[in-house]
């Protein structure tokens, strides 16, 4: 049976009031149109002129809005001058969205969203009703006495109207778009990524991505678009770094100003870095030639099975640096910086930083660590912060603007960047005081 098509309007001027005439050539199409005594009509119209000609006053609405005008003010309707004004446009704007959804029909506009087309036309149908219950309250008034009487109804019956044609007659026709099928994952000892589904329920392509990622995860992908009624996959990955144990939030938004929240509990604290780290170095002890880089990655390989290289390569340069093989740790974590989407995470260059530091690289690490200690979220910051003192060397290193976080306990003091300041010119006093020292001690009294 092929699809309903829908009500198409056309307008003619006569006289003093305006005609609403449809068409029942084509007969392809239908419009339930509901009467004032509650009884319905189907209206057959035409597919394909998108117009209207040869079909009057049953359905069409025939009068004009004098009664309105001649009745207004005091003791009679209550419409404020805009509204007035809108009233003469009423019906060709009824004729013209008429037009347009229409010609989006034909134009194959609604491929694919049949259901939203569906919904439109409803209110197509409920527009009309309205109109013409407009038009069945203004008919009988003859006075200012009788216009204030049904000032209610006719408001109401406007009202009506303006709710179910506007936006291209879409009331209700526009579902939530943004689905996440769970609103908690869980990562225990063994739990390294996790799977969250995502879908579109909307009627337009939907383009969602994460904010909020949580210290020590990685989302992947971070952004897509997706068409109506099509699903997607979000991977969320367990990175080794140091990171707040408690339970973080992650936000999913789409482009419709839509959201919803991912919990994400961490079961186990560090037991996933230690059974990863037992693994690997289970695997070193039983080979024969033990390759520290190749048992690492193969660790990994197995404990993140959707994880595309580049993010293998991360993980296995951190659990590397962890095992004190700084120098594989640099091969896997650069390999892994051919990624920009990864390169360009402050986590990224936290880890890669730190490792460098290890094998001599000062300054390309200092370049990556002073850059992470300027980050919005104090969290990296701190840990860039105290990654550069613990190196060590020339105190231009530390940035001393930014806050810093306790050892052992993640947290942001909110004095640490003052704290930070004053040991460093406490060095400073303390160098020159020695200098002036040995340079008194060797100098001839």
């Amino acid at each position: 049976m092929q699809k309903a098509l829908l009500i198409i309007i056309g307008l003619a001027v006569v006289g003093a009031g305006i005609y609403l005439y449809m068409d029942t050539r084509g007969n392809k199409t239908t419009i339930e149109v509901k009467y004032p005594d509650g009884s319905t009509e189907s209206i057959k119209v035409n597919d394909r002129s998108c117009q209207m000609v040869g079909w009057q006053n049953k359905v069409g609405v025939s009068f004009s809005f004098d009664v309105l005008k001649k009745y207004q003010g005091a003791g009679g309707f209550n419409f404020d001058a805009s509204q007035i004004r809108q009233l003469d446009d009423l019906q060709n704007d009824f004729g013209l969205q008429f037009e347009t959804l229409c010609k989006d029909y034909l134009n194959g506009v609604y491929k694919g969203r049949e259901a939203l087309y569906d919904c439109r036309r409803s209110n197509v149908g409920n527009a009309l009703t309205a109109l013409r219950q407009l038009k069945i309250t203004l008919e009988p008034i003859k006075s200012i006495q009788e216009a204030s009487a049904q000032k209610d109804a006719v408001a109401g019956a406007l009202n009506q109207y303006y709710v179910v044609s506007a936006g291209n007659f879409s009331k209700d026709c526009n579902p939530r778009a943004l689905n996440i099928d769970r609103n908690e994952v869980r990562f225990g000892e063994t739990d390294n990524q996790q799977t969250v589904g995502i879908s579109n329920a909307g009627f337009f392509d939907m383009t969602w991505q994460t904010a909020n990622t949580p210290h020590n995860f990685l989302c992947d992908p971070s952004a897509h678009k997706i068409a109506p009624s099509a699903s997607d996959k979000l991977t969320v990955y367990r990175l080794h770094g140091n990171a707040d144990a408690a339970a973080q939030t992650l936000i999913v938004r789409d482009n419709f100003n839509e959201s919803a929240e991912l919990k994400i509990v961490v079961d186990d604290g560090a037991a996933s870095t230690a059974r990863l780290l037992t693994d690997i170095k289970d695997q070193l002890n039983a080979a024969p030639n033990p390759d520290p880089t190749a048992a690492t990655i193969a660790t990994v390989k197995k404990s993140y099975p959707s994880a595309p290289e580049g993010i293998v390569n991360w993980i296995s340069g951190e659990l590397l640096d962890k095992m004190g093989n700084a120098g594989a740790a640099k091969y896997v974590l650069q390999k892994a910086g051919q990624d920009p989407a990864l390169k360009a995470q402050p986590q990224f260059k936290l880890d890669l930083g730190t490792v460098l530091v290890k094998t001599g690289d000062r300054d390309q690490s200092k370049v990556l660590l002073d850059d992470v200690s300027r980050h919005k979220d104090q969290f990296y910051a701190a840990q860039a912060t105290m990654a550069m003192r613990q190196a060590g060397g020339s105190q231009d290193w530390v940035n001393t603007s930014v806050a810093t976080t306790t050892p052992g306990t993640g947290k942001i003091s909110a004095i640490a960047g003052a704290q930070a300041s004053d040991q460093v010119k406490a060095e400073r006093a303390k160098n020159r005081f020695e200098m002036e020292k040995a340079k008194a001690a060797t100098t001839p009294k």
